[in-house]
């Protein structure tokens, strides 16, 4: 009764998900309910839980899958392979078709050829449901072997996952061991290993002179099934022949390259004999005496004996290079129009390149390195104002140290800041707590601080804009030292400062801890909401004034204030009295 009540209750609710359902009724005990509809609406792949299941011996299971037919065929014909694994150990058979009529045949005689080897009997042979495999021919040809032939469901290639996506390499099942190792019982050599497509030299049994050269080139395309058998493609012949007498050059790839240099080479014929200029550091004895003979087309030899008198080039030809021709020179030369006065002949040095300059010197990155650095002495005065205002904002008070208590590090970051146009306009040097050694719930607990929507910010300019007000900008210094913890904060005394031997409490906050822009932005709010600001309920970061004869909007985005309305004259001024 229970089952049926949840499922009409759940059709009377709108056919809500289950997590949805259990919030609408959180009285009820619902755990689940099956709803037809929602069957049929929304019926997804049911995922495959677990592995399938590991053969533990040899031929104990079989995966057979046929891909194609192929785009281009191959230069035999092949259109379609047929791929064998074993379950154990993983090991991959392929073999070639050029029909699907073929594949039974390399079934039997595979299956025939392997039992031999192994000394053993095909158990399980799984397949998916193509004719190519559900044929009478082959269904005979299991049952006389005592073959379960299972087959998967239609587009349902998990159910054969070994036939679909084989696996070569070293695996946890075969205790990290290859499968070649696992069914022959000993290592594979890697000598019998080669590129595809790499350059091979075959014996030419047959040679067209007695002098002539003993051996042809050829491509690499794969192995024969024989020992040491290699399929080699002819160049001259193009025909693929199979052969065991032939070396590699592994490092050679013929036709790598080859459609794109049929596409762009154009054929050519260089009239004339040409000439190198004589380069004094030229050893005299690597130039031939004799230039190299160029073979002349009929129309370029006409044009070669009109042009006798003519100053020509001879091409020669050096040992260990290729052959070389002098460059053109095409350049053009451009008749300039700018008064001569205008131009600067005499070097200069512009305030640019004088900024270039102090861009490329680095930053140092420890104290060590600001008082060696070249420009140590503004380093070490932006130490002193970041120590002035420590002490003006009251930061923290020292004792001696208590192994007890848990010091957080501290670290400097040295910057020099720069204007819109990329001028240096100070040095400031940082002094930053290392906050990512903090323990929550230790040091410290709720992080979160809002920061400005841009959405508000466009409110403001256009809000400025309908009343005609200027809107003005204030960066509040040292914002983070306004917070106020509320937790006890120690850290170690810094290089540069007065108590670096000591342990110091922290009575405000720093830049660098976790907390640091929650609570200056507490502060924040208390200071403005002092001056009759309030927040709006869509933005936390956006304020408003109370009082409606003056309009007022500020917007704030960390420490940068955004202000406009009747309090703008004075408003940098009192908020300053804050910070």
């Amino acid at each position: 009764m229970e089952y049926h009540s949840t499922t009409f209750l759940h059709q009377l609710s709108g056919h809500p998900s289950l997590e949805y359902f259990k919030k609408m009724y959180p009285d009820k005990n619902i755990s689940s309910f099956n709803c037809t509809t929602c069957n049929l609406r929304k019926m997804i792949k049911i995922p495959f839980k677990g592995t399938f299941p590991q053969p533990n011996c040899k031929l104990e299971t079989i995966h057979i899958d046929l891909c194609g037919p192929i785009s281009p065929e191959s230069i035999s014909g092949k259109k379609y392979f047929l791929r064998i694994v074993h379950g154990f150990p993983h090991f991959v058979w392929i073999f070639f078709l050029t029909n699907k009529s073929e594949c039974k045949d390399y079934i039997k005689n595979h299956i025939n050829r392997i039992e031999q080897q192994a000394n053993s009997k095909v158990a399980n042979l799984i397949s998916d449901n193509g004719s190519e495999f559900k044929n009478s021919d082959l269904q005979n040809f299991f049952k006389s072997k005592g073959i379960n032939h299972l087959t998967s469901a239609p587009y349902t290639p998990k159910q054969n996952p070994f036939a679909e996506r084989e696996n070569l390499t070293p695996h946890k099942s075969l205790s990290f061991e290859t499968p070649f190792s696992k069914w022959f019982d000993k290592k594979p050599s890697q000598k019998f290993l080669h590129p595809f497509g790499c350059e091979a030299i075959y014996l030419d049994k047959f040679p067209k002179s007695k002098f002539g050269s003993r051996g042809g080139a050829g491509v690499f395309l794969g192995y024969g099934e024989g020992h040491r058998m290699f399929h080699i493609l002819y160049s001259e012949t193009g025909k693929v022949k199979t052969t065991h007498h032939v070396k590699f050059n592994d490092f050679v790839f013929p036709n790598k390259n080859q459609e794109n240099l049929d596409q762009n080479t154009e054929s050519f014929v260089v009239s004339g004999s040409l000439d190198i200029p004589n380069n004094p550091q030229t050893n005299c004895s690597e130039i031939p005496e004799t230039p190299y003979n160029l073979e002349l087309s009929p129309n370029d030899q006409r044009k070669n004996d009109e042009n006798q008198n003519a100053n020509t080039d001879t091409l020669w030809k050096y040992k260990g290079f290729s052959w070389l021709t002098e460059p053109e020179d095409n350049s053009k030369k451009i008749m300039s129009h700018i008064d001569p006065a205008n131009i600067l002949t005499n070097s200069c040095q512009t305030k640019q390149s004088a900024n270039f300059a102090v861009a490329i010197v680095s930053d140092p990155k420890s104290f060590s390195q600001a008082i060696h650095h070249t420009d140590s002495k503004q380093w070490l005065a932006a130490i002193d104002n970041e120590l002035s205002n420590m002490e003006t904002h009251q930061v923290w008070s020292s004792h001696e140290q208590d192994k007890s208590i848990h010091l957080l590090t501290t670290t400097r970051v040295f910057k020099r800041k720069t204007d819109a146009n990329g001028n240096l306009t100070k040095y400031k040097a940082r002094l930053c707590v290392r906050g990512f050694n903090q323990q929550e719930g230790v040091n410290y607990d709720d992080v979160f601080s809002p920061t400005g929507q841009l959405a508000s910010l466009r409110l403001l300019l256009m809000l400025s804009h309908q009343h005609g007000f200027q809107i003005k900008q204030m960066d509040v210094q040292c914002a983070f030292l306004n917070g106020i913890p509320h937790r006890m904060l120690y850290i170690f005394g810094s290089d540069g400062c007065k108590e670096e031997t000591k342990m110091l409490t922290l009575k405000k906050l720093l830049y660098g801890l976790k907390q640091s822009p929650r609570f200056w932005h507490n502060a924040l709010n208390n200071a403005l909401l002092q001056r009759g600001l309030v927040p709006t309920k869509t933005d936390p970061c956006l304020y408003y004034l109370s009082d409606h004869s003056k309009p007022m909007w500020l917007f704030a985005h960390v420490d940068n204030l955004i202000f406009s309305g009747c309090w703008n004259e004075d408003f940098k001024a009192k908020i300053k009295t804050f910070f």
